[in-house]
């Protein structure tokens, strides 16, 4: 089935709801897609810039932990600098007053133990010089352990908390390569500061402790006498990794200290790895760390779902590198960024079905409102045609007219077949008066058709030219028949380029109210981002402002806590934390100003949909084009009915000539009547004939009322 078998008002409702449904479901669709690609935009957005803030968030707390460990390995040093000091003086003070050899050995023991009772952080001290560095008397003390002796005599003698006294062999400061004798073989070559891989040392209690060396090389000048080395416990450093992993990510973060050399100094979660290499814990990264701690800058590394920071530092200055590794899983570091992520989603899958809802009952109320427009639209040309129907109903009356008062295209067709009636009207008139006189005529004929017999002939002559009159008035009458019917064609023209002129001018209409609600829907959007732009600013600056009066707070704490020595040290590190979190605070606001940013990329995003509303608006200046086009085809109508008038008032005219023609005749053959009365009998039956036509005729015009 056709559309254009439907009725004009089904016809406008289908394609301008069609029309209506398809830019709605264009518009729902747009805005849902530009919906989704910014949530995508946002949480990969927010995802990435909470990883950057947790990377360096971990970089500091690597910095913080690297100073923690550094500083016990540059007070061991110091304490280790500050005995060398004092052996070298006491050799050169024995070599100046000729003192002893014993007394001297003596006093080197005594100064260490003093020492090493000095200092709880020290486990032990010891001290070896180079074959007769000392005092030059080492055959005189040869395993003479209680003056420090080895076996070649050589002082290299050991004090510490829990060895009251030992002596070390030559084996412990051989240069072999074996890991044991890097704590004097390093200083020695080197004649710089060394730090040791951390070891396990078990004493004759059974008590096994995790240490590592800090060796001193004893100078005279450019010439290394020998190596003082300082040991100290690492077993803090495991408290202080288990503290820091604790204190990160809720426990999920897994911090290692990571000697030189591999060793593992101290690991959250896995004491029993302390001092075993990271290659036989963790292969792969035992590989990534050897090469990550030839440079000087952290390394951020991604494997198997976690994130890892190395950071490498110098217990002491001068020493090769240490890392501190900070292993967090991915999921726990972007754990807000996922929630954010599904909230979002939420927001857009709840925000879609609110636009679809909202899209079907505009389209729905549009598809109202438009079969009421084209209800109105099509009544009066239904009551004009029912109009119609009542005139080609009433047995030919043409004293009835249309009678429609409005003054829009089908009043103008009204009006125009008024006028034709009001011409057709006295053309009908005239021809039924002519049959009258015709019928009287007739009857006078057969009156004195008896005393006309002579005159006949003249008479039927005159009624032959009456017949050919008779014959152009009815050729004229055709004409002026098929007149009517092109008028009546042009009339039906107008009517199609009537309606296709409502239907474009209706498409118009609809095309530039959506655009006026696209537009307000935009700006409702454009100046919704704006306010809360505007408020989350000046959100920002509070928070920035008492971040930054927090952080000078915890300054002048920590300065007053300096100022008050032992006893302020645990309010410094209070104030350390206020200061640190007062830190994070200013990090958190520099994160939320990057979400302002993506707040205003959505607003470029309104203007680009503002735009594609100014798209529309042209669309509907190209459909009100199309609406003049139709009028004008409209116009075009109204003149041919125009020109086919003019033809029926000409064939009228001739209709009129022909009549006068008939009348003349007419007379002609009244005249030869009253002359030929005599004749009347010949012409009798042929007056009675033209008698029965008259009366036929007078019946076809009865059947038009003038």
């Amino acid at each position: 089935m056709s559309i254009f078998s439907f009725s004009i008002k089904l016809r406008i409702t289908l394609l301008a709801g069609i029309c209506m449904l398809g830019v709605a479901a264009i518009l729902i669709g747009f805005s849902i897609y530009r919906i989704d690609a910014i949530s995508t935009l946002s949480n990969e957005s927010s995802s990435l810039t909470i990883k950057e803030g947790a990377l360096q968030y971990m970089t500091k707390l690597g910095e913080q932990q690297a100073q923690v460990v550094s500083q016990r390995f540059v007070t061991s040093r110091v304490f280790g600098d500050t005995v060398m000091h004092q052996v070298i003086f006491l050799r050169e003070q024995a070599k100046r007053l000729s003192s002893d050899s014993k007394t001297l050995r003596s006093d080197l023991f005594k100064l260490m133990q003093l020492q090493v009772a000095a200092n709880r952080d020290v486990l032990g001290l010891g001290v070896g010089f180079e074959p007769n560095a000392l005092d030059g008397d080492d055959a005189r003390f040869t395993n003479q352990k209680t003056d420090g002796g080895n076996e070649k005599g050589r002082f290299a003698s050991y004090a510490s908390t829990l060895v009251p006294s030992y002596t070390m062999s030559e084996k412990e400061m051989a240069d072999d390569g074996a890991p044991g004798t890097f704590w004097y073989t390093c200083a020695f070559k080197t004649k710089q500061d060394c730090v040791s891989n951390p070891y396990a040392f078990t004493n004759a209690q059974g008590i096994t402790t995790l240490m590592s060396t800090v060796s001193v090389p004893l100078m005279s000048g450019d010439s290394v006498l020998g190596v003082l080395c300082v040991d100290l416990s690492l077993a803090s450093l495991q408290e202080l990794v288990e503290s820091s992993s604790g204190a990160l990510y809720g426990g999920n973060a897994q911090v290692s200290f990571i000697s030189a050399d591999g060793v593992i100094a101290a690991r959250s979660g896995e004491p029993q790895a302390a001092g075993k290499p990271l290659v036989s814990v963790d292969p792969e990264l035992g590989k990534q760390i050897s090469a990550s701690t030839k440079g000087d800058t952290p390394e951020v590394l991604e494997r198997d779902g976690n994130v890892v920071v190395i950071m490498p530092f110098s217990p002491i200055p001068g020493a090769q590198h240490w890392s501190i590794v900070i292993q967090v899983p991915e999921v726990v570091l972007l754990a807000s960024a996922r929630q954010l992520k599904e909230s979002l989603d939420k927001a857009n899958k709840d925000a879609a079905g609110i636009q679809l809802m909202v899209g079907i009952l505009a389209a729905l109320s549009g598809l109202v409102l438009i079969w009421m427009l084209a209800r109105s639209i099509t009544q009066p040309i239904l009551r004009v045609a029912a109009m119609f129907q009542d005139i080609a109903s009433g047995e030919g009356d043409l004293t009835r007219r249309v009678d429609y008062e409005r003054h829009d295209e089908i009043g103008n067709l009204t009006s125009w077949f008024n006028r034709f009636l009001d011409k057709l009207q006295p053309i009908i008139a005239q021809v039924k008066s002519s049959v009258d006189d015709t019928r009287r005529t007739a009857d006078q004929a057969a009156d004195i058709a008896t005393q006309t017999n002579s005159g006949m002939q003249q008479q039927l002559l005159e009624v032959d030219q009456v017949a050919t009159a008779s014959q152009e008035m009815s050729v004229t009458s055709q004409e002026v028949a098929r007149n009517a019917a092109l008028a009546a064609q042009a009339v039906r023209n107008v009517d199609l380029a009537t309606q296709e002129g409502v239907q474009t001018i209706d498409r118009t209409t609809d095309c530039i109210t959506q655009l006026a609600t696209e537009m307000h829907q935009a700006m409702q959007q454009v100046e919704a981002l704006a306010n809360n732009s505007e408020q989350i600013g000046s959100v920002l600056e509070v928070i920035r402002s008492v971040a930054e009066q927090t952080n000078l707070l915890a300054l002048n704490a920590a300065i007053e806590a300096a100022r008050a020595g032992e006893s302020g040290r645990g309010f410094a590190v209070v104030a350390d934390e206020v200061r640190h979190l007062a830190k994070r605070t200013q990090e958190s606001v520099g994160q939320i100003q990057h979400v302002i940013e993506h707040l205003q990329s959505g607003t470029r995003s309104v203007v680009q949909s503002m735009q594609n509303s100014r798209s529309q608006a042209d669309g509907s200046v190209a459909q009100v084009k199309r609406a003049v086009g139709a009028l004008q085809k409209i116009n075009q109508g109204i003149e041919i009915i125009s020109e086919m008038n003019i033809q029926i008032a000409s064939a009228a005219e001739e209709q009129s000539v022909v009549s006068e023609e008939v009348n003349r005749n007419l007379s002609s053959i009244r005249d030869v009547t009253n002359v030929l009365v005599r004749q009347s009998k010949d012409s009798a039956s042929i007056s009675q004939a033209l008698n029965l036509l008259a009366n036929h005729q007078q019946q076809l015009m009865g059947g038009f009322r003038t």
